[in-house]
C-alpha cells in the first residue's frame, strides 16, 4: 500500500509540474513522501521561482500563507513559507526573525521552508530553501547549482 500512495504522489507532483498547477498545494498528499520526492519538489520550487516575480504571484504558487519575519542580518523584511509540514507542526519564532527550524526539518516535521526577499517593489530579489536531504538538513540558494549540507544527521 506505501508503494501505491508513494507512486500516486510522484505521479501527481509530476502531473502539478506539468500542467503548471499551483505545486504547492499538494502538501498532504506529500506528507508520507520519501528522500527523491523531496528533492524533486524542491526542484519545482525552485522552477518557479525568478528573479521579479510578484508576492501575488508567488503566493498563488505556494498556496499557503507566509510569515513575515525580519533578517537577522539587515533588518529587512523577508517571508517565510513552510511547506510539506504536518499537520500539527507548529514553529514558535520568539523573536520573529529569518530563523531556521533545523529541529523541526531534521525530525521530518518540516521538509521544505522557503525565506524570499521582495525588495522594495514587492518582487523576488532572492530566496533561500532548507529542505530535509539525505544526510541531513540542506540549503539551496538562488543561483546555486546545488544544496549545500548545513545540518548533519547522524
Amino acid at each position: 500500500m506505501k508503494k501505491f500512495i508513494l507512486c500516486l504522489c510522484v505521479m501527481s507532483a509530476a502531473v502539478l509540474l506539468l500542467t503548471g498547477l499551483p505545486i504547492l498545494g499538494a502538501a498532504e498528499a506529500y506528507a508520507q513522501t520519501g528522500q527523491d520526492d523531496i528533492i524533486a519538489y524542491v526542484e519545482g520550487v525552485r522552477a518557479k521561482l525568478y528573479a521579479g516575480i510578484s508576492r501575488d504571484d508567488v503566493a498563488g504558487e505556494f498556496g499557503v500563507e507566509p510569515y513575515r519575519v525580519e533578517s537577522g542580518y539587515d533588518g529587512r523584511d523577508l517571508y517565510r513559507y513552510e511547506l510539506l509540514k504536518d499537520s500539527d507542526y507548529e514553529f514558535i519564532n520568539e523573536y520573529n526573525l529569518d530563523t531556521v527550524d533545523i529541529e523541526g526539518i531534521a525530525e521530518g516535521k518540516l521538509r521544505v521552508v522557503v525565506f524570499i526577499d521582495y525588495g522594495d517593489q514587492d518582487r523576488l530579489e532572492s530566496y533561500s530553501i532548507y529542505y530535509l536531504g539525505s544526510a541531513g538538513v540542506y540549503e539551496l540558494r538562488d543561483g546555486s547549482s546545488a544544496g549545500n549540507l548545513v545540518y548533519r544527521i547522524e
